[in-house]
């Protein structure tokens, strides 16, 4: 997934990037399931909003400033196995 894409990903952050962006997913999901909107319109617009700031934030993540942040709270998560 994250192979080949244009988004050139810290490597710090890649491989907590999956879960990261299924942890999107199920709010996304969760949010669906109680959209009473007609059509679920307010699903699709969260979805329209979030998804260009999610890149937004993975493509800061390599600034210099924002390296040292993510750095610093990923040493506080749980190590992946």
């Amino acid at each position: 997934m994250i192979e080949g894409a244009r988004i050139r990903v810290p490597a710090g952050l890649r491989s907590r990037l999956p879960e990261l962006l299924w942890l999107y997913s199920l709010g996304i999901v969760l949010y669906w399931v109680h959209d009473t909107s007609p059509g679920c319109t307010k699903t699709y617009w969260l979805i329209d909003l979030t998804t260009p700031l999610a890149e937004r934030l993975i493509r800061l993540a390599r600034l210099p400033l924002l390296r040292s942040m993510t750095r610093r709270h990923r040493s506080q998560l749980p190590a992946t196995t």
